[in-house]
């Protein structure tokens, strides 16, 4: 019975994706954000390149997702990553993360940030409940954050506060660590990339939000770990990003640039820097700009 239930719920979820795909392939907007995929499911070493959709929110599936929900270890390896049909494409940096997990589904770095900290997971366990399972996806989230930021610079952050901003105060799951937590995490990394400005900018925006300190998280003593995974992954950002892309945003509508991490932080910047009443008619022209380039 067992087999039969899940063998069902996986043909469920493949006509869903299916359904998705279809509607997908009608969206102009879908051959730049394949090439954004491609791009990165590239650099990251992918056999198989996943397939965008343009879903209901964000999300990540495929073959990994099987291993870890069910044991099960399908003959090939797929993905299928998900963006919200609904934002503008300079949200799009939030599809790093879905494709982070799919990359550390490959990967150990979970486990072994885990054992590293058995002392701290006992403890945390005695104290609040919160079991392992738990405290795991917590540090796979956290480490989605940082690998994302890593691959394609502040435009990560910046994507994540404005389209997060107005449901923090709804609170969070127990399988996500805070967003103060999370927020640390992503400019520990900017910290690294040598963009100061860029990580002062982001705690700035978390220190006037959360009135908690991110030491709170109870998975804090896993931050170097998490960070450190960074070093194993390709240099696409280029040095001094944020002076490049601000050049960039002065003249944006005129002369853009191919650079996706410089794109994207230029885009942000050149909103950043409008009035409010400006900013609707400049989410189009953005966009607009966005999917001719990456095009």
């Amino acid at each position: 019975m067992w087999l039969c239930d899940t063998t069902l719920t996986w043909l469920l979820i493949q006509h869903e994706m299916f359904r998705i795909a279809q509607a997908s392939a009608f969206d102009r907007r879908w051959r730049a954000l394949n090439r954004l995929t491609t791009y990165y499911a590239n650099a990251l070493d992918f056999a198989i390149p996943p397939i965008p959709l343009f879903g209901h929110t964000y999300f990540s599936t495929g073959s990994f997702s099987y291993y870890k929900t069910l044991g099960l270890r399908l003959e090939k390896e797929y993905y299928v990553l998900s963006v919200d049909k609904s934002d503008p494409p300079f949200f799009w940096p939030i599809l790093l993360h879905e494709l982070s997990h799919c990359w550390l589904g490959r990967r150990g770095d979970v486990d072994s940030i885990s054992d590293k900290h058995l002392d701290e997971i006992s403890e945390i366990g005695d104290v609040t409940r919160i079991n392992r399972a738990t405290i795991e996806k917590r540090i796979e989230e956290a480490l989605c954050d940082a690998i994302a930021t890593y691959m394609i610079g502040p435009s990560y952050p910046y994507s994540y506060l404005n389209r997060l901003w107005a449901r923090f105060p709804a609170g969070i799951v127990p399988e996500y660590p805070s967003h103060r937590f999370r927020i640390e995490c992503m400019a520990t990394v900017l910290d690294e990339m040598k963009l100061y400005e860029q990580a002062r900018n982001i705690r700035y925006i978390g220190n006037a939000k959360f009135s908690e300190p991110w030491q709170n998280e109870e998975i804090h003593w896993a931050i170097d770990d998490i960070v450190s995974v960074t070093s194993e992954l390709p240099k696409l950002v280029v040095d001094e990003v944020d002076i490049e892309a601000n050049r960039v945003a002065y003249n944006l509508e005129f002369s853009a640039t191919r650079d996706i991490p410089t794109l994207f932080l230029a885009c942000w910047m050149f909103l950043g820097n409008l009035e409010s009443s400006e900013v609707p008619s400049a989410i189009t022209r953005t966009s607009e700009i966005i999917l001719r380039e990456i095009e």
